[in-house]
C-alpha cells in the first residue's frame, strides 16, 4: 500500500489482517501532513486525523510486525528528493521506529520488498551505494543531514 490512510483509525480487526498478510506499507507521512496543510488553508472541512494520531497509525503498524518502507512521492506538494526523505525518516522516529529501524525502511525493507538481492544492505557482492555522514545514524536519524560523501556503484560522487 502506499500512503497511509488518513481518514479514521484502524479498528484491531484491521490492523490484524495487515499484520497477517504479506504486503508491506508507504506511508508518506511527509506528504499527507503537507496534504492536510494545503487543503486547511483552501477551507477544506473534511475531517481527517490529525498528525499524532496519524504518527500512532505508524506506531501500531510497526508493532504488529507490518513491513513499512520509506517513499514521499516527490513532486507532489513542493516534496523533494532529497532531505525531504529526511524528514520521512524522521517522522518514522517520531512514531516510534528507532533510528535503525527508520533506517531500513529506506534500505534494506525497500530492496527485499521490491526483490533487489543487488541492493539495500553494505555486503560483498551487492552495488555499492552508500552515504558516509558525520555521526552517528543509529543514533539520531537528523545526522543523515550531515552528507560527508556519497558512492554510487562503488564510485565516489564527487
Amino acid at each position: 500500500l502506499a500512503h497511509i490512510w488518513y481518514d479514521e483509525t484502524m479498528d484491531e480487526q484491521q490492523l490484524d489482517s495487515l499484520a497477517e498478510g504479506d504486503m508491506f506499507i508507504i506511508p508518506t507521512l511527509i506528504t499527507n501532513m503537507k496534504f492536510f496543510e494545503v487543503m486547511k488553508e483552501r477551507g477544506w472541512d473534511r475531517s481527517v486525523l490529525d498528525s499524532t494520531s496519524l504518527l500512532n497509525e505508524i506506531s501500531r503498524l510497526h508493532l504488529a510486525g507490518v513491513k513499512l518502507l520509506a517513499g514521499t512521492d516527490p513532486p507532489n506538494l513542493g516534496i523533494n528528493h532529497g532531505d525531504d526523505l529526511v524528514t520521512e525518516l524522521e517522522l518514522l522516529v517520531t512514531a516510534g521506529l528507532s533510528p535503525t529501524e527508520a533506517l531500513r525502511c529506506a534500505t534494506s525493507n525497500v530492496a527485499i520488498a521490491f526483490g533487489l538481492d543487488n541492493l539495500g544492505i553494505l555486503s560483498e557482492g551487492k552495488l555499492a551505494d552508500m552515504v558516509l555522514v558525520e555521526g552517528d545514524v543509529s543514533q539520531n536519524i537528523s545526522q543523515l543531514r550531515t552528507i560527508k560523501h556519497v558512492w554510487k556503484a562503488g564510485r565516489l560522487v564527487e
